[in-house]
């Protein structure tokens, strides 16, 4: 967001330079409008963008340290959307995960990508929290979700086990310090 601008003026830059090589020039992939930007690398040098913009959830996915940009649409969230995650697995598949607000709880949302990176399927797996704070996300580079979350004093978490979010475990007592 260009410095004493509103947000709704942000766009997504994204430039890449090899390690001592010279400047590296920004592609501009989204805006304006874009927020809430997070990026992913992994090994083999993929690398993966996802932004909000709106309620429009996109990311941009490149495979390999020279290959091209792939942008593409995600989904469009239901509600607002509180948070966004990403990561790459050691193939280059991508997976998104985004916080949504229901009401007065939460409902974390899950996507994967092809393996091209341009098309994007909205997994099943979801979970709703209650409010007021949503919850703590983290994405692994195998595709798996953890989210953690507090309810009535005490720590819950959740994690995807095949594509589907397990059974809340409590981490915590309400008398815990």
């Amino acid at each position: 967001t260009p410095a004493g601008a509103s947000s709704a003026a942000g766009r997504v830059q994204i430039a890449a330079r090899p390690a001592g090589r010279g400047r590296a020039t920004a592609r501009t992939m989204a805006g304006p409008g874009a927020s809430l930007t997070r990026v992913a690398l992994n090994a083999r040098g993929d690398a993966a963008a996802v932004w909000r913009n709106g309620r429009l959830i996109v990311a941009a996915v490149r495979h390999g340290p020279a290959g091209s940009w792939r942008p593409g649409r995600v989904t469009e969230a239901v509600a607002p959307v509180q948070d966004l995650a990403v990561a790459l697995d050691r193939r280059g598949r991508a997976t998104a995960a985004w916080i949504e607000r229901l009401g007065e709880g939460f409902q974390v949302r899950l996507a994967t990508a092809d393996a091209t990176g341009s098309e994007w399927s909205v997994r099943g797996a979801r979970l709703s929290t209650p409010g007021p704070e949503p919850p703590s996300l983290a994405l692994s580079p195998g595709r798996g979700a953890l989210a953690a979350w507090v309810d009535d004093g005490r720590v819950l978490t959740s994690r995807t086990v095949a594509g589907a979010f397990e059974r809340p475990v409590e981490m915590s007592d309400a008398d815990e310090q």
